[in-house]
């Protein structure tokens, strides 16, 4: 049993650092076998309870008080559970300060030479410096509560990629406007004025320092040359101006449209369609319908439009053809043409004349003006009026055949023929503003549905079945404008 003990005391000596205890162990043994097992349990006990003490690193001064080093930007970051945490806190920590002090530095600079801080060049700035910003210098602490680490960089190396930053917007500048004039090489103008477009809204962010070329300021060279572009822009009709049509119908041909710069077709330009003066319903060459229709321009710059309905009585309706994209240029151009009631020999027509004159003419509201009628033979007059919103009102039927006088129109004979006159006719916007018309019918016997008419549309339809051709009208527009 002796050998047994001495191996236990001699394990025992090693757990408990080489202290020699093996006297305790051989007494107890030899004196009560018993009592020498118990020491040696508890010997064990104790010796593994025993700790190893590890010494803790002293605490860098950068944990206690940031660096005040002013050539080097900081960040720091902990306490947190790795190392690897430690260090992305102290990256983003002095990624803030960088923007922060960019921002600061920038808006002194401008400040100090009198220009305004731009926003964008601002945030142009800081986020090329903080995504092209090198690897950091780091330094790390392991702390009792946590790991700790410390990020740096120099400052001259913000400074430059400052420098890069604005380097890097003048050639985005440059790209833009290289896109631009080959684009408008080819007659691209939309593409083309997108592009000077950007360059534009770029170089406008840009300080003095950085927008300045030999000849002047680099934003002003590019609003040069959108300027000259618009101001070389021509849209022209190549056909189907000055036609003629009846109220209710279409006219007769398209209405052709050509787009050039320079003598250059532009291709795939949108043009925006719609009545100037007038009423009626447009067909452009996609199919789409409406009062005001785009339409876009072929690979010969050119652009069709028709009109589908005639909804208006005037000898100058006019449709407006002009670019949709307003930023692009104000160029237009105007298509005319003349509108009836029907193909009526002139020499049977009554004569209407509205202020002494038979053509289109502008009121404004509360004007009060002359109005005549005048027809070749006895006959049934019936006056009716088209409102601006292309509403049909009767307003009187009158049997021409004596001479009589109210108090502010009367009636008199003219040779064989028969002349209303009115003192003056009151201009209202009860139905709004813009183009209204005065119609006379005649005819030879007495219409029963004259004051039923509601439409031009219906008035056409009944005159037509009622009297066949042996009926006359005439008829003038004005415009109510505010």
């Amino acid at each position: 049993m002796v050998p047994v003990v001495r191996f236990k005391h001699l394990l025992l000596g090693r757990l408990l650092g080489g202290v020699d205890l093996s006297w305790i162990l051989l007494s107890s043994y030899s004196s009560c076998p018993t009592i020498g097992y118990l020491c040696l349990t508890c010997l064990l006990i104790i010796s593994c309870g025993k700790q190893v003490v590890v010494p803790v690193a002293p605490e860098p001064d950068w944990l206690q008080q940031p660096p005040a080093n002013t050539n080097f930007y900081y960040g720091i970051g902990g306490p947190a559970k790795t190392m690897g945490e430690a260090k992305e806190i102290a990256r983003a920590e002095l990624a803030r300060a960088i923007e922060v002090q960019i921002e600061s530095e920038i808006t002194l600079k401008m400040e100090e030479s009198n220009q305004n801080v731009n926003r964008l060049f601002v945030d142009r700035s800081r986020s090329y410096a903080t995504r092209k910003l090198p690897d950091v210098q780091l330094e790390q602490h392991e702390g009792e509560i946590g790991n700790y680490a410390l990020a740096r960089v120099r400052r001259s190396i913000v400074q430059k990629l400052l420098a890069e930053a604005a380097e890097q917007a003048q050639l985005e500048v440059s790209a833009y406007q290289e896109n631009g004039h080959n684009a408008l090489k080819t007659g691209n103008l939309n593409f083309a004025l997108g592009q000077y477009q950007q360059a534009l809204e770029i170089a406008k962010t840009l300080p003095l320092d950085y927008n300045r070329l030999d000849e002047g300021l680099w934003t002003a060279q590019i609003e040069r040359q959108m300027t000259e572009i618009r101001n070389n822009l021509e849209l022209h009709i190549i056909s189907g101006d000055n036609q003629s049509g009846i109220y209710g119908s279409s006219l007769a041909e398209p209405i052709v449209v050509q787009m050039q710069i320079n003598q250059m077709p532009i291709p795939n330009l949108p043009l925006q369609v719609q009545f100037a003066s007038g009423l009626g319903e447009l067909k452009g060459n996609s199919g789409k319908s409406g009062s005001s229709i785009q339409i876009e321009t072929n690979p010969q710059g050119k652009a069709t439009f028709s009109v589908i309905l005639i909804e208006s009585l005037s000898r100058q309706n006019q449709i407006q053809v002009s670019m949709a994209n307003r930023d692009f240029g104000t160029c237009k151009v105007l298509a005319t043409y003349a509108s009836d009631l029907h193909h009526f020999e002139q020499n049977q027509q009554p004569t209407i004349v509205l202020n002494g004159s038979t053509n289109q003419q502008d009121f404004s509201v509360n004007s009060r003006v002359p109005f005549q009628v005048t027809v070749a033979q006895t006959c049934y007059l019936y006056l009716f009026q088209i409102t601006a919103d292309s509403s049909l009102v009767p307003l009187e039927s009158i049997l021409l055949n004596q001479a009589y006088q109210q108090d502010e129109w009367r009636v008199y004979q003219i040779g064989s023929g028969w002349s209303l006159e009115i003192d003056a006719v009151d201009i209202t916007a009860d139905y709004g503003y813009g183009l209204e018309t005065l119609i006379a019918v005649t005819t030879n016997q007495p219409w029963a549905d004259a004051d039923g008419m509601s439409s031009v549309t219906d008035m056409l339809s009944e005159l037509n079945r009622d009297f066949g051709n042996d009926w006359q009208a005439n008829w003038v527009s004005y415009r109510i404008v505010r």
